[in-house]
């Protein structure tokens, strides 16, 4: 009786495990494509972001007056420094760097599904004839035709 539950109770362990184990790795898989999706949809943001701000940036320049200090126009007067302004637009992209080290190899991705059948081939060539067999044992006696009167046989 114990042993059955036993063996019963570490069954039924066994395959929780392998089912956690199972659903784990699925979810860790569902999770990595989520990070994929959010980072490529951030990356479209920040590039609509960025040419919004360049955009505003070139308007506003435009429309402004060049006025190196605008102090000058107003001498005597003291002047407090203020908070600082957002930072600018990103700048043109620099030279290319030198080449870096390869990476680790990636994980094996998940096996596909099975192709379909494929066309048969043609037909083979005739093959060798084989080996000549043995040679057979002798043949029973036949029947006599009955259109004579023979003596009897013997064998």
């Amino acid at each position: 009786m114990w042993k059955f539950v036993i063996g019963s109770v570490s069954t039924t362990a066994f395959l929780a495990t392998l089912c956690t184990i199972y659903y784990s790795v699925s979810m860790l898989d569902e999770l990595d494509s989520f990070r994929g999706r959010i980072r490529g949809e951030l990356e479209d943001w920040k590039e609509v972001s960025d040419d919004t701000w360049q955009r505003l940036n070139d308007m506003t320049s435009r429309s402004a007056p060049k006025k190196t200090n605008i102090l000058k126009e107003f001498p005597g007067t003291i002047a407090t420094v203020g908070l600082a302004g957002r930072s600018g637009p990103q700048g043109p992209l620099g030279e290319a760097g030198s080449q870096g080290e390869p990476g680790v190899d990636g994980k094996d991705g998940a096996v596909g599904e099975p192709g379909r059948k494929g066309e048969n081939g043609r037909p083979g060539k005739r093959g060798k004839d084989g080996v000549a067999g043995v040679p057979g044992t002798r043949g029973k006696l036949g029947e006599d035709a009955g259109y004579c009167t023979c003596p009897p046989r013997t064998a």
